[in-house]
Formats: structure tokens, sequence, C-alpha cells
């Protein structure tokens, strides 16, 4: 704990120090600030009072898991309906019947697969009220 301590503090000095010299990279000796503001969670644990704190924390450190996986699952559900539109839109964007300002105005949100993705990221943050007009 207290050479935990005495290293951040060695680093800082270091970082001080050699800041004119060479590039330290700050992130670094923030990541190492935040490790040891996390330090408080184990200190937390041995007071009787935060119980129900730390419960609260190690739920939400067990929830990372699900987390990721249901972003990783949104992902794909979006992207896979991001590449189906901008499949079924591609008769629409060479059909010439359709006037040349309503093909470009959709080709806007759904031309490309970027665009389609970029929208459907759009639509499933609630911001579907420009893309809906």
């Amino acid at each position: 704990s207290n050479l935990f301590d005495a290293s951040l503090v060695l680093l800082w000095l270091c970082e001080l120090t050699l800041s004119h010299y060479l590039y330290v990279d700050a992130a670094l000796i923030r990541t190492l600030r935040l490790a040891r503001v996390l330090r408080l969670l184990r200190l937390i644990r041995t007071i009787h009072g935060f119980d129900a704190l730390y419960i609260m924390t190690t739920a939400m450190s067990g929830s990372l898991v699900v987390l990721f996986w249901s972003f990783v699952l949104l992902l794909v559900v979006q992207t896979t309906i991001a590449l189906s539109l901008t499949q079924i839109l591609a008769g629409f964007f060479k059909n010439t019947d359709v006037p040349v300002a309503q093909r470009l105005e959709v080709f806007e949100y759904f031309g490309t697969a970027s665009r389609s993705m970029f929208t459907m990221f759009e639509l499933t943050l609630a911001n579907w009220t420009i893309v809906g007009r």
C-alpha cells in the first residue's frame, strides 16, 4: 500500500523532471492515479456501514460481462439491418422514375454501408425523428 503510493510519487517526480527533455505519456500516469483511487474500494469492504455500497459496486463490476455481450449483440443486429437496408435500397437508387432529389435524400441516410450503420446508430439512440421524416 505504502510502496504503491511511493511509486506513484516517484513516477510523478520523474514526469515532472523528464517532461522537459522527453515525451512522457500522461495517460499512463493518470491511469496509475486512478488505480490508487480504486484501492479505496478495498477499504470500503472493511467498514461495516458500507455493506450496501460494496454489494452495489460488486454487482456493477459483475455486470460488465453482460454489458459487453449486450453491446456485441446490438452491434451485430444494427450491422445486419444496415447492410440489408443498403442492399434493398440499391434498386431504389438506380430507379429513374423516382425524382433525383428524393433518391439523394434517401442516399444520404442509407446509400452506403457506413451511412446505413450511422443511421441505425442514430435510430437506436432515439434520434429517429430526422430519419423518420
